[in-house]
């Protein structure tokens, strides 16, 4: 998932020049002095012409930095106000991992859900990233803000992301959909299909984007459909989903043909999703009294991910309630506690039951 441009080399890349007479009371955000004649604007606040001049400048939010903040261990500063809001290590970024996939597999209703679900997250420094792999940096000086991989293993496939260190907790949230959506493609893409490398990164985006629409993050959202990235396939693969919804794309990466996303195929995949089965042929009993009432299946524990309860076609956390079908009956279920290997539910006002993990 690309990020922001570094500062390496850019002077105030968030700041525009003013020539104008400031007023008595202006000061600067970054020296807290009163400010006469030039002054730069910045959306924390003016800044002065000596601080202009400042090279030390926030990796976040590229304010010159006179004291205080920290640095990540490869050296970027963070201002005071931006370094509660990063993710400095990989404690930090499991939780805000976990906690996305969790949310993906909500958005989603499960369809985003791994086959193995271990997945290993690490953090590292950009000193690191770069010296590994030389590729990461463009040419347009952007760089990764995080990678996903997969490695086959005899019939499974052993999953791991590395996130950059030193981008902000919402930054991070939405890189893991991007790279949370790799690890799906490279389980559900079948080995003889092939997906452009464009279209492939603009599905990833398009993840994220649509977990930033829900969260009502419109920077993310905005810096998504803008970011150059997936040479513009961002904005089709949005204009696509709009049409058809998120399930006919994914179903496209597993069943469709075409090299990019089309919307002639997405039609076809609509179709094929949305439709009933057909009715019994004429001839063929409807109901038969010898015949035993069939049980519903829907509450079957089909996985846990974290805190987070697959049953049925719902994901469950604790105190959530889901209307499921319960032996042909539509009734109200609540996750009551989510443990190992295991979870309490209540039906209803029945007593409370267990479901265990098969």
């Amino acid at each position: 998932m690309e990020a922001f441009k570094p500062i390496a080399g850019v002077i105030f890349y968030l700041l525009l020049s003013f020539s104008l007479q400031a007023q008595a009371d202006l000061k600067c955000y970054t020296c807290n002095k009163p400010i006469a004649g030039k002054y730069w604007k910045h959306k924390k606040g003016a800044i002065c012409e000596p601080c202009s001049k400042i090279e030390k400048q926030c990796w976040i939010c590229h304010i010159p930095i006179l004291r205080g903040g920290i640095q990540t261990r490869d050296g970027r500063p963070i201002c005071s106000e931006d370094a509660p809001h990063v993710v400095l290590d990989g404690k930090e970024a499991n939780t805000i991992f976990n906690k996305t996939r969790s949310d993906l597999l909500r958005m989603t209703r499960t369809k985003l859900a791994l086959k193995n679900n271990k997945v290993s997250v690490q953090v590292f420094d950009f000193d690191y990233w770069n010296k590994k792999n030389s590729s990461n940096a463009g040419p347009d000086g952007m760089h990764r803000a995080g990678i996903a991989f997969s490695r086959k293993i005899g019939p499974d496939m052993s999953h791991s992301v590395l996130l950059v260190s030193g981008y902000t907790k919402e930054q991070v949230r939405y890189t893991c959909a991007h790279e949370y959506t790799h690890l799906w493609i490279n389980e559900a893409l079948d080995p003889k299909r092939k997906i452009e490398l464009h279209t492939a990164e603009a599905i990833c985006e398009l993840v994220a984007w649509k977990l930033a629409t829900n969260d009502g993050s419109s920077d993310s959202v905005q810096s998504i459909l803008s970011n150059p990235y997936t040479a513009g396939r961002i904005k089709t693969a949005v204009e696509l989903e709009s049409k058809h919804g998120i399930a006919s794309i994914l179903e496209w990466v597993k069943r469709g043909s075409s090299l990019t996303l089309s919307d002639g195929e997405l039609k076809k995949l609509s179709r094929t999703i949305t439709s009933t089965p057909r009715s019994k042929p004429m001839g063929s009993p409807l109901y038969s009294r010898s015949q035993p009432k069939k049980v519903s299946h829907e509450l079957k524990l089909k996985g846990l991910i974290g805190k987070t309860a697959l049953i049925g076609g719902k994901a469950f956390q604790k105190g959530d309630t889901f209307s499921l079908m319960v032996n042909g009956e539509k009734k109200s279920v609540t996750c009551v506690e989510i443990k190992q290997e295991s979870v309490v539910i209540k039906i209803g006002t029945v007593a409370n039951q267990t479901l265990t993990l098969q």
